[in-house]
């Protein structure tokens, strides 16, 4: 099924309702391992604490708006590095395209391209789209969550390659997280092709939360904020499913242009 689809998808084609209803069933088998989400608090946790102490993010949050282009994806390639350090794989090269929004049909707005992450290259790298139409170098926290965004795709193409390549062992506690990430990558679609298995997918559900909570935190007022924000990152991961916590209410004065997507549950 996963050969199959891959296919499908690399023609560009429509696939059979029958094997779309298999590829949801695939997907919704892909968790997040209790292992990876254990490695995962730990990691972002580090992360969090580097980056809201760093003094290259610190005068890019505050400078935003005085920066040119390049100086921007200088202190995001720094965020990128810092993300790369902590959680031991090489850090994905910031390169920069020019996409302008696409209209959607019957004049329902614009589809925005912000960045994708290129798989299985030689090379780690990522796209970041710098079209000014598009606006995704304009605010710092939606820069910022675009390339942690990417980056934990990063992330997630290395374990993926340490199961298929290097021989990853199955008692190491990010094996089967790894195998998940690896069968993910072969079923992935993007937004235009399927909403659903793009949403489903554990690549997406884990790129997504990890942006969204990043540059969420960053954002936040003051330490007293950001403890709270752990008690709840805390809170999550204790009780990943079955548990309606929304880490954004409740904060105040946020620095945002439009408070982010919420963080999914799974993605902790």
């Amino acid at each position: 099924v996963v050969k199959l689809a891959s296919d499908i998808h690399g023609r560009g084609e429509k696939i059979p309702p029958d094997l779309n209803k298999a590829i949801n069933r695939i997907l919704e088998s892909y968790p997040l391992t209790p292992e990876y989400k254990t490695f995962l608090m730990e990691r972002q946790g580090e992360l969090l604490v580097r980056m809201a102490n760093d003094p290259v993010l610190q005068k890019a949050e505050a400078e935003w708006d005085t920066y040119r282009d390049y100086q921007k994806i200088r202190a995001l390639q720094h965020a990128v590095n810092l993300h790369a350090e902590i959680f031991g794989c090489s850090p994905a090269h910031i390169n920069t395209v020019d996409i302008p929004p696409v209209p959607l049909p019957n004049g329902r707005g614009h589809s925005v391209t912000y960045g994708n992450y290129l798989w299985r290259q030689p090379n780690a790298r990522m796209n970041l789209n710098v079209n000014e139409h598009a606006g995704v170098l304009e605010h710092f926290y939606q820069a910022l969550n675009t390339v942690m965004h990417e980056q934990q795709h990063r992330f997630q193409d290395y374990l993926a390659k340490e199961v298929e390549w290097k021989g990853l062992k199955p008692d190491h506690p990010l094996y089967h997280q790894a195998r998940f990430f690896s069968a993910g990558s072969y079923v992935y679609v993007t937004h235009e092709q399927n909403q659903d298995h793009y949403q489903n997918n554990p690549l997406e559900r884990d790129s997504f939360a990890f942006g969204n909570g990043v540059a969420f935190f960053i954002a936040l007022a003051n330490n007293q904020q950001r403890q709270e924000y752990f008690r709840r990152m805390e809170a999550i991961h204790e009780y990943p499913r079955g548990t309606e916590i929304d880490l954004t209410r409740g904060f105040d004065k946020l620095p945002w242009a439009h408070h982010p997507p919420m963080p999914e549950p799974e993605g902790y």
